[in-house]
């Protein structure tokens, strides 16, 4: 279940950023009294998670039951030591700029993150994202201990405290480090094989050299490789913590080093998309469907009338003000897959989410279509590279006692709360629907109908009936 950290990340993702105007994530800009609720809420969600997932005690955890477990934990320790340090900046930014440092470092978030982040790589010494962050705040920690003595002591005893405390962090930002180096594949002698290519891991390489070496070219050879193929949000990101370096002067020379090829900063947040679109629908019925109960006959008719009703609704959210930002929808043959085609024909950009690894889910979702239709999704998947949500259909320990709910559920949330946080001034649920055929399960495109109707979305429902008759004479 590698992606939950992501899609939580992304719905409470930082909302402060130094210097600069905040935005919710639903897009809009806020007050502090909002963010603040927001940060509240986002860290209750996330204990509830890390509550849910102590060592069981009614059985012996499988090593994947504990791996997934220890991950997860992991980042929801990690969310609470990026809202700590949400919290932190807003502590410090807003000082004038010869009390920054002095701000910064007497805020008790920094040390409430940095534990945060010490706490997530403890339940998982394979998550670097954790460990990175740690070793960032503790860097900047440390060298603003160092720059302003007196400031640091006022928190202990006496002096010697402060310096034996001091020390103490040194050692242990020390190993972290070194720890990295392994993790990361730093060492040439200790890798992995079959190590898929990851942006985050290679920013994460280049966050290291940043917080370690006193070469500024080489540290802006790391990012300019790592962000070679990186898009404008995610080379964003990575700017912003490199710039709170900048704003406390910590490590100057490697954060102008870094920042010089990172290209033109974005004049504030970032814009508001006008429109994502969400889209679900039914897959072609699987062979030997009762024909009462069928909703998408494997027929080319009925597949050409399916793509001119998607591509109607998609011309129509176009021609609406400000267009389409970006499509969202998972990969199965029939609507999904019909819409991605679609929404590429129309130069909208769509994001791919599947709710198990591609293989498993061209099992479930797609060998039903014929050799079409696994060749369209193949591609599909090599042109858009694809969010997973689960390693297999079995859900995680915390919510196997929900009523009505499995891995199609979750899936559907998933993706709405994936469209959510886009924070977009408007959105549309795009639905290939029979109303008169029953589900099939609890998270079929009704669900997701009825979920984002709540949610606010606009609901395009296509009537699937039509699919029905088209061919007959």
């Amino acid at each position: 279940m590698r992606d939950f950290a992501s899609s939580i990340r992304s719905i409470f993702r930082p909302i402060t950023v130094s210097g600069r105007s905040t935005r919710s994530w639903r897009g809009s800009a806020v007050g502090p009294g909002a963010k603040l609720d927001y940060l509240t809420r986002s860290e209750q969600a996330i204990q509830r998670v890390l509550d849910r997932t102590m060592p069981p005690t009614d059985h012996v955890e499988t090593p994947a039951e504990a791996a997934e477990r220890r991950f997860n934990r992991a980042e929801g320790h990690s969310l609470l030591g990026s809202n700590a340090k949400t919290r932190w900046i807003d502590d410090w930014s807003a000082a004038a700029t010869d009390a920054r440092r002095t701000a910064a470092l007497r805020s008790p978030r920094l040390a409430d993150s940095i534990q945060h982040y010490l706490d997530g790589f403890a339940e998982d010494l394979d998550s670097f994202y954790p460990a990175v962050n740690a070793l960032a705040m503790l860097t900047i920690q440390i060298t603003l201990a160092k720059a302003l003595p007196d400031v640091w002591a006022e928190s202990f005893d006496d002096t010697e405290a402060a310096l034996a405390d001091l020390k103490a962090s040194e050692r242990r930002a020390g190993r972290i480090a070194a720890t990295l180096q392994l993790a990361l594949g730093n060492d040439d002698k200790v890798v992995r094989d079959g190590e898929q290519p990851n942006t985050w891991r290679d920013v994460s390489r280049a966050d290291l050299l940043f917080l370690t070496s006193d070469r500024p070219a080489q540290v802006g050879a790391a990012y300019r490789k790592a962000l070679a193929n990186a898009r404008p949000l995610e080379v964003d990101s990575v700017r912003r913590n490199v710039l709170i370096c900048r704003d406390l002067a910590v490590l100057s020379a490697n954060a102008d080093a870094a920042l010089r090829e990172m290209g033109p900063q974005m004049d504030g947040a970032p814009p508001t998309p006008a429109r994502v679109i969400l889209f679900t629908g039914h897959m072609l019925d699987a062979p030997g469907r009762p024909g009462n109960e069928a909703r998408f006959p494997a027929t080319p008719e009925a597949v050409a009338e399916a793509r001119r009703l998607i591509m109607e609704a998609v011309k129509n959210e176009l021609g609406e003000a400000g267009g389409v930002a970006v499509g969202i929808a998972g990969g199965a043959c029939g609507g999904d897959i019909l819409f991605h085609e679609v929404c590429e024909t129309l130069n909208v950009p769509t994001r791919l989410f599947l709710a198990l690894p591609e293989a498993q889910f061209q099992e479930e979702s797609v060998n039903r279509g014929g050799l079409e239709w696994v060749t369209r999704y193949q591609q599909l998947c090599q042109s858009i590279p694809p969010r997973i949500l689960a390693d297999s259909s079995e859900l995680p320990r915390w919510l196997r006692e929900k009523k009505d709910y499995d891995i199609w559920k979750r899936n559907n949330l998933w993706m709405l709360f994936n469209a959510l946080a886009e924070g977009a001034r408007s959105l549309t649920l795009i639905a290939l629907n029979n109303r008169d055929v029953d589900p099939d399960g609890a998270g079929g495109t009704a669900h997701l109908i009825g979920v984002a109707a709540s949610k606010g979305f606009k609901i395009v429902e296509l009537d699937a009936r039509r699919l029905l008759h088209v061919g007959r004479p």
